[in-house]
């Protein structure tokens, strides 16, 4: 009357086979796990090096859209010297690892805010009124509308107080005055800078008037549009590291390691830029894990 019921179970042979399975399984998902966490960390490695790149390039192009463009200069530097040749609108040799430039004090220009009128003043304009112009021997008397070179001499002195630099800009001949050629853009031999030898104001005209006096040798020329220059700057490239230098004075016999220093981008296996017709391109790699990843960036 009663069935007597026999329970089954699994046998050695199985076992073992169910175990090698399960085994063989997760060496499979174990290989496939790695493969997936080392392409997350190469692509977050890569996607980092990029964006440093990206970076450091954004502010090469910051700071060199304001240069004076005939001033620009390439620089080949070795451990003994630095040679110095113009940046001419079509450039492509190799051995030169920096750029020299001076640029534009769009700080200055802007002006600053000042209560006793409620408003902001004028920094300065970039014009000259040639017409009123005077020359006494090796000093022009220059007039500028709209422009107010006390506000631009304490904003120049607050900045300078910041870098830990003498605050006497115009007496220590570090805020110059530059012209570039007629219509700013001429060649390099046309740059002519000129020291601020005395600020005043005219009543009568409402104008700033300068007195100024060439630091340059060569021929004396004044223009209609000039600009205001507080140091050179220079992008240089030294073993593996980009750099930019400030706050040196070449008119005063100072080279670019006379200033200060601020590092871009560090660790790339590459560097190096061209020119044609006058945009420069700048190409810069790193070495991430066993690739290599580069970025490039033209620069107006």
């Amino acid at each position: 009357m009663f069935r007597k019921l026999r329970l089954k179970s699994f046998t050695l042979i199985e076992m073992l086979l169910s175990m090698v399975i399960a085994g063989v399984l997760s060496f499979v998902f174990f290989g496939i796990l790695t493969d997936v966490y080392k392409d997350y960390f190469d692509s977050k490695e890569i996607s980092s090096a990029l964006s440093d790149m990206e970076l450091a390039l954004m502010k090469i192009e910051a700071n060199l859209k304001n240069r004076i463009k005939n001033s620009t200069s390439v620089l080949k530097i070795t451990s003994s010297e630095i040679e110095s040749e113009k940046l001419e609108n079509d450039f492509n040799k190799s051995g030169y690892t920096g750029i020299e430039f001076l640029k534009e004090d769009v700080c200055v220009k802007r002006g600053m805010w000042k209560e006793e009128i409620n408003n902001t003043s004028f920094g300065y304009s970039g014009l000259i009124d040639l017409n009123l112009t005077e020359k006494n021997g090796s000093v022009y008397k220059v007039f500028l509308p709209f422009s107010d070179f006390e506000s631009v001499k304490e904003i120049a002195s607050k900045r300078a107080e910041f870098w830990g630099l003498e605050k006497e800009i115009f007496e220590k001949n570090h805020e110059v005055i530059v012209f570039s050629g007629k219509k700013g853009e001429g060649d390099i031999d046309e740059i002519k800078i000129f020291k601020i030898k005395k600020v005043a104001f005219n009543d009568i005209t409402q104008n700033d008037i300068l007195e100024i006096e060439a630091l340059t040798h060569g021929k004396e020329r004044i223009y209609e549009k000039f600009f205001l220059v507080n140091g050179a700057w220079a992008l240089v490239f030294e073993e593996g590291n980009l750099s930019f230098y400030f706050n040196y004075y070449p008119w005063l016999g100072e080279k670019f390691k006379d200033g200060n220093k601020t590092l871009l981008i560090h660790n790339l296996s590459f560097f190096d830029f061209y020119v044609k017709n006058g945009v420069i391109v700048f190409n810069m790699c790193k070495k991430v894990l066993d690739k290599t990843v580069c970025r490039k960036k033209a620069v107006f």
